[in-house]
């Protein structure tokens, strides 16, 4: 049996600043052992994971849309522990096992609707 992969895709997506407005969208790939739990073992990924936030937010359990999105859900995640997230983002991906691909639509400059 071959390697198993799982795709994680943000549906969002995201307009281009400019004339053309193109969307574009992002996947981060992960091999599914990496990602996927089983019964009786927590996977590698949610370990560091939750090592990380740990480490940055006291052991108290934050949604990371929350942080990115400064959506103020959490009234106890201040400007300081935010930006603490963000600049310690690198260190982790640079220890994380992921593919990441992205995709853009071109916007035609007809200004046609057609999907």
């Amino acid at each position: 049996m071959g390697k198993r992969y799982v795709m994680f895709v943000d549906e969002r997506g995201f307009l281009s600043t400019g004339t053309n407005d193109n969307l574009s969208m992002v996947g981060v790939v992960f091999e599914y052992d990496y990602c996927i739990e089983s019964k009786n073992r927590q996977c590698e990924l949610r370990k560091k994971l939750n090592g990380f936030m740990n480490e940055l937010f006291d052991n108290s359990s934050v949604p990371l849309d929350d942080i990115m999105c400064q959506e103020n859900v959490y009234k106890n995640i201040d400007k300081i522990q935010r930006t603490q997230f963000v600049n310690e983002l690198p260190k982790l991906f640079k220890d994380l096992k992921f593919t990441v691909i992205s995709s853009t639509i071109k916007k035609e400059n007809n200004e046609t609707n057609d999907s």
